[in-house]
């Protein structure tokens, strides 16, 4: 595709799903002349419904490895010797088309680590890094609470705090390097970021 061609525009829920993966699971490539965005894990509905919304911007979901070869590669690099198949996953991978529109992502890199700038946070863009990065901690006869794992922002949390602030839920970094939502705001949360998507229904209060 030549530089001088015109790039399809982006929808603001196709930017806002993408600025969530790439606060989480997501990674920039920025080896081209534009950048593209990629995200690998072993959840292939999600996968299937993201290629949905990106429409022509993705490359499709592929299927990058099986249960049996990450078994096996954890065996052979001694890192789990006693590695079992049956605990582990096929993994999928989907990458978008390079776009200009990527650049903003780009400068997340620009100290040598992904660091994420302050954003609003929207519905769509919270809810995505949710599922990449969240986790719903229920307990039995006690009401849930969600927790983000935040071990890159750590240093920086304040800031997600204050993010969190002005979306209207109050949140609190732990020393286990998490930014937890307390079970007061927790409902207030999942009212924000709406219903579940594909794949991940599991993170979501069973009524």
């Amino acid at each position: 595709m030549s530089s001088d061609c015109d790039y399809p525009p982006l929808s603001e829920e196709q930017m806002d799903i993408l600025t969530g993966i790439v606060m989480g699971d997501g990674t920039v490539d920025r080896s081209g002349a534009n950048p593209r965005i990629k995200i690998e894990m072993v959840n292939e509905d999600y996968l299937t419904w993201l290629d949905n919304i990106l429409g022509n911007m993705s490359t499709g979901v592929k299927h990058t490895q099986t249960a049996e070869e990450s078994a096996k590669r954890l065996r052979e690099s001694g890192f789990r010797p006693n590695a079992d198949s049956s605990n582990y996953s096929d993994v999928y991978k989907l990458t978008t088309r390079r776009n200009p529109a990527f650049n903003r992502f780009s400068e997340w890199y620009d100290s040598g680590e992904k660091v994420i700038p302050e954003l609003k946070l929207t519905p769509n863009i919270l809810k995505n890094w949710y599922v990449c990065d969240g986790h719903l901690e229920n307990r039995k006869n006690i009401r849930p609470m969600v927790s983000f794992g935040i071990t890159n922002e750590y240093e920086r949390s304040e800031k997600l705090e204050q993010m969190f602030i002005k979306a209207g839920i109050d949140a609190n970094t732990t020393e286990s390097k998490n930014l937890r939502i307390g079970v007061e705001h927790t409902e207030k949360f999942f009212d924000y970021i709406g219903s579940p998507v594909e794949g991940f229904k599991y993170k979501w209060p069973q009524a």
